[in-house]
Protein backbone atom coordinates (compact mmCIF):
# COMPACT_ATOMS: atom_id res chain seq x y z
CA UNK A 1 0.00 0.00 0.00
CA UNK A 2 1.38 3.44 -0.93
CA UNK A 3 0.53 5.15 2.37
CA UNK A 4 2.08 2.40 4.45
CA UNK A 5 5.26 2.44 2.32
CA UNK A 6 5.52 6.20 2.84
CA UNK A 7 5.17 5.67 6.59
CA UNK A 8 7.98 3.12 6.59
CA UNK A 9 10.23 5.49 4.63
CA UNK A 10 9.35 8.32 6.99
CA UNK A 11 10.13 6.18 10.05
CA UNK A 12 13.44 5.14 8.51
CA UNK A 13 14.39 8.75 7.89
CA UNK A 14 13.49 9.65 11.47
CA UNK A 15 15.54 6.77 12.83
CA UNK A 16 18.49 7.81 10.64
CA UNK A 17 18.30 11.35 12.00
CA UNK A 18 18.33 10.05 15.56
CA UNK A 19 21.24 7.71 14.84
CA UNK A 20 23.18 10.51 13.15
CA UNK A 21 22.69 12.73 16.18
CA UNK A 22 23.73 9.97 18.57
CA UNK A 23 26.88 8.78 16.88
CA UNK A 24 28.35 11.86 15.23
CA UNK A 25 28.08 14.39 18.04
CA UNK A 26 30.72 14.72 20.69
CA UNK A 27 30.12 13.32 24.13
CA UNK A 28 27.93 10.53 25.41
CA UNK A 29 24.81 9.37 23.49
CA UNK A 30 22.49 10.94 26.07
CA UNK A 31 24.19 14.32 25.73
CA UNK A 32 24.12 14.02 21.95
CA UNK A 33 20.41 13.23 21.97
CA UNK A 34 19.69 16.23 24.19
CA UNK A 35 21.68 18.42 21.80
CA UNK A 36 19.68 16.99 18.92
CA UNK A 37 16.38 17.94 20.55
CA UNK A 38 17.54 21.44 21.49
CA UNK A 39 19.88 22.01 18.55
CA UNK A 40 18.31 25.02 16.86
CA UNK A 41 15.38 26.05 19.03
CA UNK A 42 12.95 24.73 21.58
CA UNK A 43 10.16 24.57 18.98
CA UNK A 44 12.37 22.52 16.64
CA UNK A 45 13.03 19.97 19.38
CA UNK A 46 9.35 19.87 20.24
CA UNK A 47 8.38 19.27 16.62
CA UNK A 48 11.01 16.55 16.34
CA UNK A 49 9.58 14.73 19.36
CA UNK A 50 6.05 15.14 17.98
CA UNK A 51 7.20 13.79 14.63
CA UNK A 52 8.70 10.70 16.30
CA UNK A 53 5.54 10.12 18.36
CA UNK A 54 3.18 10.45 15.40
CA UNK A 55 5.36 8.18 13.27
CA UNK A 56 5.32 5.60 16.07
CA UNK A 57 1.52 5.73 16.34
CA UNK A 58 1.05 5.38 12.59
CA UNK A 59 3.52 2.51 12.37
CA UNK A 60 1.65 0.82 15.20
CA UNK A 61 -1.48 1.20 13.09
CA UNK A 62 0.25 -0.53 10.17
CA UNK A 63 1.24 -3.43 12.45
CA UNK A 64 -2.34 -3.71 13.74
CA UNK A 65 -3.59 -3.89 10.18
CA UNK A 66 -1.08 -6.58 9.22
CA UNK A 67 -1.66 -8.76 12.31
CA UNK A 68 -5.44 -8.56 12.69
CA UNK A 69 -6.89 -7.53 9.33
CA UNK A 70 -4.47 -8.67 6.68
CA UNK A 71 -4.99 -7.21 3.23
CA UNK A 72 -7.87 -4.74 3.11
CA UNK A 73 -10.45 -4.94 0.37
CA UNK A 74 -10.81 -2.00 -1.99
CA UNK A 75 -14.02 -0.91 -0.24
CA UNK A 76 -12.48 -1.19 3.23
CA UNK A 77 -9.43 0.84 2.19
CA UNK A 78 -11.61 3.54 0.60
CA UNK A 79 -13.87 3.75 3.65
CA UNK A 80 -10.85 3.94 5.97
CA UNK A 81 -9.40 6.81 3.94
CA UNK A 82 -12.68 8.74 3.98
CA UNK A 83 -13.11 8.25 7.74
CA UNK A 84 -9.53 9.32 8.43
CA UNK A 85 -10.04 12.48 6.37
CA UNK A 86 -13.32 13.23 8.16
CA UNK A 87 -11.59 12.74 11.51
CA UNK A 88 -8.75 15.12 10.57
CA UNK A 89 -11.25 17.78 9.51
CA UNK A 90 -13.33 17.33 12.69
CA UNK A 91 -10.31 17.51 14.99
CA UNK A 92 -8.89 20.50 13.15
CA UNK A 93 -12.14 22.37 13.74
CA UNK A 94 -12.18 21.21 17.38
CA UNK A 95 -8.62 22.38 18.07
CA UNK A 96 -9.35 25.67 16.30
CA UNK A 97 -12.36 26.18 18.60
CA UNK A 98 -10.39 25.33 21.75
CA UNK A 99 -7.29 27.40 20.89
CA UNK A 100 -8.80 30.25 18.91
CA UNK A 101 -6.80 32.83 20.86
CA UNK A 102 -3.85 30.66 21.86
CA UNK A 103 -0.50 30.03 20.22
CA UNK A 104 0.84 27.65 22.86
CA UNK A 105 2.90 25.26 20.74
CA UNK A 106 3.37 22.48 23.34
CA UNK A 107 -0.36 22.29 23.98
CA UNK A 108 -1.20 22.31 20.28
CA UNK A 109 1.32 19.52 19.69
CA UNK A 110 -0.24 17.53 22.56
CA UNK A 111 -3.70 17.89 20.97
CA UNK A 112 -2.24 16.80 17.60
CA UNK A 113 -0.73 13.69 19.18
CA UNK A 114 -3.97 12.88 20.97
CA UNK A 115 -5.99 13.40 17.79
CA UNK A 116 -3.66 11.10 15.86
CA UNK A 117 -3.86 8.32 18.46
CA UNK A 118 -7.64 8.49 18.82
CA UNK A 119 -8.05 8.82 15.07
CA UNK A 120 -6.24 5.52 14.63
CA UNK A 121 -8.58 3.90 17.17
CA UNK A 122 -11.64 5.36 15.44
CA UNK A 123 -10.53 4.21 11.99
CA UNK A 124 -9.71 0.70 13.23
CA UNK A 125 -13.05 0.51 15.01
CA UNK A 126 -14.79 1.31 11.73
CA UNK A 127 -12.60 -1.25 9.92
CA UNK A 128 -13.54 -3.86 12.50
CA UNK A 129 -17.21 -3.00 11.95
CA UNK A 130 -16.81 -3.41 8.19
CA UNK A 131 -15.07 -6.74 8.75
CA UNK A 132 -17.85 -7.97 11.08
CA UNK A 133 -20.51 -6.99 8.56
CA UNK A 134 -18.66 -8.84 5.81
CA UNK A 135 -18.22 -11.93 7.98
CA UNK A 136 -21.87 -11.86 9.02
CA UNK A 137 -22.91 -12.29 5.39
CA UNK A 138 -20.43 -15.10 4.70
CA UNK A 139 -20.90 -18.79 5.48
CA UNK A 140 -17.41 -19.98 4.52
CA UNK A 141 -15.28 -18.32 7.21
CA UNK A 142 -12.76 -20.23 9.27
CA UNK A 143 -12.33 -20.16 13.02
CA UNK A 144 -9.03 -18.29 12.60
CA UNK A 145 -10.68 -15.42 10.71
CA UNK A 146 -13.33 -14.97 13.38
CA UNK A 147 -10.70 -15.27 16.12
CA UNK A 148 -8.62 -12.50 14.51
CA UNK A 149 -11.66 -10.21 14.43
CA UNK A 150 -12.49 -10.96 18.07
CA UNK A 151 -8.85 -10.35 19.03
CA UNK A 152 -8.84 -7.01 17.20
CA UNK A 153 -11.92 -5.88 19.12
CA UNK A 154 -10.28 -6.93 22.42
CA UNK A 155 -7.03 -5.08 21.56
CA UNK A 156 -8.96 -1.92 20.63
CA UNK A 157 -10.83 -2.11 23.94
CA UNK A 158 -7.50 -2.41 25.78
CA UNK A 159 -5.92 0.52 23.91
CA UNK A 160 -8.99 2.67 24.53
CA UNK A 161 -8.90 1.82 28.25
CA UNK A 162 -5.20 2.75 28.32
CA UNK A 163 -5.98 6.09 26.66
CA UNK A 164 -8.71 6.79 29.23
CA UNK A 165 -6.27 5.95 32.03
CA UNK A 166 -3.73 8.41 30.61
CA UNK A 167 -6.38 11.14 30.47
CA UNK A 168 -7.46 10.46 34.06
CA UNK A 169 -3.89 10.74 35.31
CA UNK A 170 -2.87 13.78 33.26
CA UNK A 171 -5.96 16.00 33.04
CA UNK A 172 -7.88 15.12 36.22
CA UNK A 173 -7.28 18.60 37.69
CA UNK A 174 -9.03 20.32 34.77
CA UNK A 175 -12.58 19.01 34.36
CA UNK A 176 -13.22 20.74 31.03
CA UNK A 177 -10.04 19.41 29.41
CA UNK A 178 -10.70 16.00 30.95
CA UNK A 179 -14.18 15.93 29.39
CA UNK A 180 -12.90 16.99 25.97
CA UNK A 181 -10.31 14.22 26.03
CA UNK A 182 -12.45 11.51 27.60
CA UNK A 183 -15.18 12.12 25.03
CA UNK A 184 -13.06 10.43 22.36
CA UNK A 185 -12.40 7.37 24.53
CA UNK A 186 -16.08 7.07 25.52
CA UNK A 187 -17.23 7.26 21.88
CA UNK A 188 -14.72 4.56 20.89
CA UNK A 189 -15.85 2.41 23.84
CA UNK A 190 -19.52 2.75 22.85
CA UNK A 191 -18.72 1.92 19.22
CA UNK A 192 -16.78 -1.15 20.31
CA UNK A 193 -19.58 -2.17 22.65
CA UNK A 194 -22.11 -1.97 19.81
CA UNK A 195 -19.73 -3.88 17.56
CA UNK A 196 -19.25 -6.57 20.24
CA UNK A 197 -23.01 -6.99 20.59
CA UNK A 198 -23.43 -7.45 16.83
CA UNK A 199 -20.46 -9.79 16.53
CA UNK A 200 -21.59 -11.80 19.55
CA UNK A 201 -25.06 -12.14 18.02
CA UNK A 202 -23.49 -13.37 14.79
CA UNK A 203 -21.39 -15.96 16.62
CA UNK A 204 -24.50 -17.02 18.54
CA UNK A 205 -26.36 -17.67 15.31
CA UNK A 206 -23.40 -19.45 13.72
CA UNK A 207 -23.10 -21.75 16.74
CA UNK A 208 -26.80 -22.61 16.40
CA UNK A 209 -27.71 -21.90 20.02
CA UNK A 210 -31.20 -20.54 19.20
CA UNK A 211 -33.90 -23.02 20.15
CA UNK A 212 -37.09 -21.67 18.58
CA UNK A 213 -38.43 -18.96 16.33
CA UNK A 214 -40.02 -17.14 19.28
CA UNK A 215 -36.76 -17.08 21.24
CA UNK A 216 -34.90 -15.88 18.15
CA UNK A 217 -37.46 -13.13 17.62
CA UNK A 218 -37.21 -12.06 21.26
CA UNK A 219 -33.40 -11.99 21.13
CA UNK A 220 -33.52 -10.00 17.91
CA UNK A 221 -35.84 -7.46 19.52
CA UNK A 222 -33.57 -7.12 22.57
CA UNK A 223 -30.55 -6.68 20.32
CA UNK A 224 -32.28 -3.93 18.36
CA UNK A 225 -33.30 -2.07 21.54
CA UNK A 226 -29.72 -2.29 22.83
CA UNK A 227 -28.31 -0.98 19.55
CA UNK A 228 -30.72 1.95 19.50
CA UNK A 229 -29.83 2.82 23.11
CA UNK A 230 -26.10 2.88 22.29
CA UNK A 231 -26.61 4.91 19.11
CA UNK A 232 -28.82 7.48 20.86
CA UNK A 233 -26.28 7.78 23.70
CA UNK A 234 -23.49 8.29 21.15
CA UNK A 235 -25.43 11.06 19.36
CA UNK A 236 -26.28 12.74 22.67
CA UNK A 237 -22.62 12.74 23.77
CA UNK A 238 -21.54 14.08 20.37
CA UNK A 239 -24.12 16.87 20.66
CA UNK A 240 -22.86 17.75 24.15
CA UNK A 241 -19.24 17.74 22.94
CA UNK A 242 -20.00 19.96 19.93
CA UNK A 243 -22.00 22.46 21.97
CA UNK A 244 -19.11 22.60 24.44
CA UNK A 245 -16.74 23.50 21.60
CA UNK A 246 -19.22 26.10 20.38
CA UNK A 247 -19.44 27.60 23.88
CA UNK A 248 -15.64 27.70 24.23
CA UNK A 249 -15.17 29.37 20.87
CA UNK A 250 -18.06 31.79 21.25
CA UNK A 251 -20.50 32.80 18.54
CA UNK A 252 -18.89 35.04 15.94
CA UNK A 253 -18.73 35.42 12.17
CA UNK A 254 -16.17 32.66 11.82
CA UNK A 255 -15.91 29.53 9.68
CA UNK A 256 -15.43 27.37 12.79
CA UNK A 257 -18.79 28.52 14.18
CA UNK A 258 -20.55 27.72 10.90
CA UNK A 259 -19.09 24.20 10.80
CA UNK A 260 -19.96 23.54 14.46
CA UNK A 261 -23.52 24.83 14.01
CA UNK A 262 -24.00 22.58 10.96
CA UNK A 263 -22.69 19.65 13.00
CA UNK A 264 -25.10 20.48 15.83
CA UNK A 265 -27.97 20.59 13.34
CA UNK A 266 -26.99 17.19 11.90
CA UNK A 267 -26.77 15.64 15.38
CA UNK A 268 -30.15 17.04 16.46
CA UNK A 269 -31.72 15.71 13.25
CA UNK A 270 -30.09 12.30 13.81
CA UNK A 271 -31.39 12.14 17.39
CA UNK A 272 -34.88 13.10 16.26
CA UNK A 273 -34.93 10.48 13.50
CA UNK A 274 -33.64 7.72 15.77
CA UNK A 275 -36.08 8.44 18.58
CA UNK A 276 -39.03 8.85 16.19
CA UNK A 277 -38.23 5.60 14.41
CA UNK A 278 -37.82 3.80 17.72
CA UNK A 279 -41.10 5.18 19.07
CA UNK A 280 -42.88 4.01 15.93
CA UNK A 281 -41.19 0.62 16.18
CA UNK A 282 -42.34 0.18 19.76
CA UNK A 283 -45.89 1.23 18.90
CA UNK A 284 -46.16 -1.35 16.11
CA UNK A 285 -44.02 -4.08 17.66
CA UNK A 286 -46.03 -4.22 20.90
CA UNK A 287 -49.21 -4.96 18.97
CA UNK A 288 -47.66 -7.02 16.18
CA UNK A 289 -49.29 -10.31 17.14
CA UNK A 290 -52.63 -8.79 18.15
CA UNK A 291 -53.13 -6.09 15.53
CA UNK A 292 -52.11 -8.15 12.50
CA UNK A 293 -53.96 -11.39 11.92
CA UNK A 294 -52.40 -14.75 11.06
CA UNK A 295 -53.13 -16.04 7.57
CA UNK A 296 -54.70 -19.54 7.56
CA UNK A 297 -52.33 -22.22 6.28
CA UNK A 298 -54.94 -23.46 3.79
CA UNK A 299 -55.12 -20.00 2.22
CA UNK A 300 -51.32 -19.80 2.02
CA UNK A 301 -51.11 -23.21 0.37
CA UNK A 302 -53.66 -22.18 -2.25
CA UNK A 303 -51.96 -18.85 -3.00
CA UNK A 304 -48.36 -20.17 -3.15
CA UNK A 305 -46.96 -16.77 -2.12
CA UNK A 306 -43.42 -15.81 -1.08
CA UNK A 307 -42.36 -13.30 1.58
CA UNK A 308 -41.33 -10.01 -0.04
CA UNK A 309 -38.59 -9.51 2.58
CA UNK A 310 -36.70 -12.84 2.52
CA UNK A 311 -38.13 -14.23 -0.77
CA UNK A 312 -38.84 -17.58 0.91
CA UNK A 313 -42.07 -19.56 0.71
CA UNK A 314 -44.80 -18.41 3.10
CA UNK A 315 -45.75 -21.29 5.38
CA UNK A 316 -46.87 -18.99 8.22
CA UNK A 317 -47.62 -15.33 7.70
CA UNK A 318 -49.02 -12.11 9.11
CA UNK A 319 -51.44 -10.05 7.03
CA UNK A 320 -51.10 -6.27 7.22
CA UNK A 321 -54.10 -3.90 6.91
CA UNK A 322 -53.09 -3.25 3.30
CA UNK A 323 -53.45 -6.98 2.53
CA UNK A 324 -49.76 -7.84 2.01
CA UNK A 325 -48.37 -10.87 3.86
CA UNK A 326 -44.97 -11.55 5.41
CA UNK A 327 -43.21 -13.86 7.83
CA UNK A 328 -43.62 -12.63 11.39
CA UNK A 329 -39.84 -12.53 12.02
CA UNK A 330 -39.19 -10.83 8.68
CA UNK A 331 -41.80 -8.22 9.50
CA UNK A 332 -40.22 -7.70 12.93
CA UNK A 333 -36.82 -7.07 11.34
CA UNK A 334 -38.32 -4.73 8.73
CA UNK A 335 -39.92 -2.65 11.47
CA UNK A 336 -36.44 -1.92 12.79
CA UNK A 337 -35.85 0.03 9.58
CA UNK A 338 -39.28 1.49 8.73
CA UNK A 339 -42.72 1.33 10.31
CA UNK A 340 -44.46 0.88 6.97
CA UNK A 341 -45.46 -2.01 4.73
CA UNK A 342 -42.37 -3.36 2.93
CA UNK A 343 -44.32 -3.61 -0.34
CA UNK A 344 -46.61 -0.59 -0.62
CA UNK A 345 -45.03 1.62 2.12
CA UNK A 346 -48.39 2.20 3.81
CA UNK A 347 -47.67 3.53 7.36
CA UNK A 348 -48.37 1.03 10.14
CA UNK A 349 -48.29 3.39 13.10
CA UNK A 350 -51.83 4.00 14.30
CA UNK A 351 -53.22 1.03 12.36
Amino acid sequence: MGIETALLVHAGATASAVAHGLFTADGSPSVAFARLLLSSSQSTGLLFVANCAIATVLLGAVLLRIVFLGRLSVLEAANAGERALSWVMLKTVGVAAIHSDSADSPELVAWALWGTAMGVLRVFTSLARDRVERQSSSVSLTFTERARTASLIAVLFALDALAARVVASVASDNLLTCWLLLYDTVIVALSLLLLSVRFGSHLYEVAGFHHSASSGERRRRQLYVGEIAIEVTTDALALSYTTTLLWMHGLSLHLVDAILLLHVRALVLSLWQRTSRFAGYLAVSRSLHKAFSDVPETELAAMDEVCAVCREQLDRAKRLPCGHMFHSLCLQRWLEVRTACPTCRRPLVGE
